[in-house]
């Protein structure tokens, strides 16, 4: 389907949706299903994509639609979100959202239980759950056709409350990109950040290191636009630990006491830590596709996802070892978002569950799937598909 049909297809259905001739429903709670994997008992919780846990509550989304599982039990939802009239509300459609391949139309920060910060649609919304209102706090420089998507799931909050994001840009015109500090619980935001025009393409992502008290950032996408760094003062600067090369263009971070490790989301990938005590970089492993989400999981494992043509899931240990635990086929199609394996923000914490979340393939396409921590190590998927990038004919 052509780009601009696609558009005047979500147009009209934003207006069928507002007049109310097409009528559009999200299920009031999912239900965990059998669904075993190669090697391990497992279950899922279908047309959901996967937010942020710890180890008790689990956020997750469907469409505009926020859902909430707790202890174990079924998601339900807990929230909706009421974009502005236009474009954005195509998105309530389940056929319009597969015909873009595009189901992540909203990121959620859990501040508490009852109060979310939810972006989506070029807007940041605080949603106070007990008072059930919606208030719109900004409106993002960089989202749309020409623009981008405004801002990519790694969101950071700090040890203070402070909510940060950094500003996802496509726009090739040399321009300035900004990392936002959410104050007094979402309803106040400013810049924290900004690099010069030029000097970042787009954030790949923020995240907050509960050990050393840390705000980093990852920026991308060429050599020269390519870094990974931390503030010490929320945001106001920040020292390079490697930048101006590809293994310093990541999406995610995983940090233990001793180290900070990525995967990178580029052509020749690999696994990198960096030492705190020395500031040494090494590279530990290679693998198999980029990176664009990692998780901690426990004391010395991690959770990192492959996209492109290796949309499996790799428990992977601070010293480089790795094991795949989960692999889905992914699709490739012009025009699309990258297939690949979504993964929660949190951790690292004792957790009785692991969730993957395989986005764009043959298998559980926007699927939470869940398998028992303690069974992990008996997971055996089978290879990768691929050992190369196929083109995406190939791979449809």
């Amino acid at each position: 389907m052509r780009r601009r049909t696609r558009w005047t297809l979500a147009i009209a259905a934003a207006a069928a949706v507002a007049a109310g001739t097409w009528q559009v429903h999200t299920p009031s709670r999912v239900e965990w299903e059998p669904s075993p994997l190669p090697g391990c008992a497992a279950s899922k919780a279908a047309g959901l994509v996967l937010q942020e846990e710890d180890g008790s509550t689990v956020w997750a989304t469907q469409a505009w639609d926020v859902y909430r599982s707790t202890g174990g039990g079924p998601f339900v939802r807990v929230a909706s979100v009421r974009p502005a009239l236009g474009e954005a509300w195509g998105g309530y459609l389940r056929a319009l959202r597969s015909a873009y391949g595009y189901q992540e139309l909203l990121e959620v920060i859990a501040l508490r239980p009852d109060l979310l910060v939810a972006f989506g649609g070029g807007h940041v919304y605080r949603l106070d759950l007990a008072r059930d209102t919606q208030d719109d706090v900004l409106t993002l420089r960089y989202f749309g056709r020409g623009k981008g998507r405004g801002v990519m799931s790694r969101i950071a909050v700090d040890d203070r409350g402070d909510v940060y994001f950094g500003e996802y840009s496509d726009v090739p015109e040399s321009h300035t990109i900004r990392v936002w500090r959410g104050t007094d619980e979402g309803r106040t935001w400013s810049t924290a950040y900004e690099f010069p025009a030029g000097e970042a393409l787009h954030v790949h992502g923020v995240e907050w290191d509960p050990y050393a008290k840390l705000l980093w950032v990852m920026t991308g996408d060429t050599d020269a636009q390519s870094r990974v760094g931390f503030s010490p003062d929320h945001g106001a600067h920040f020292t390079w630990i490697g930048q101006n090369d590809q293994r310093f263009r990541a999406c995610s971070l995983l940090f233990t006491p001793d180290a900070v490790l990525w995967a990178t989301d580029t052509e020749d990938n690999h696994l990198l830590r960096w030492t705190r005590a020395t500031g040494a970089i090494e590279t530990l492993a290679a693998m198999p596709a980029q990176s664009l989400y990692a998780t901690a999981l426990d004391e010395g494992a991690n959770l990192v996802g492959q996209s492109a043509w290796d949309g499996a899931a790799y428990l992977v240990h601070d010293d480089g070892s790795m094991q795949a635990i989960a692999r889905f086929t992914p699709v490739a199609a012009p025009g699309h978002p990258i297939p690949g394996m979504r993964l929660a923000r949190g951790g690292p914490d004792p957790i009785p569950w692991v969730y993957l979340n395989p986005l764009r393939t043959r298998e559980h396409e926007a699927a939470i799937v869940r398998i028992a921590r303690a069974d992990v190590g008996a997971c055996s998927p089978p290879p990768p598909r691929w050992t190369h990038r196929p083109a995406p004919d190939e791979a449809r």
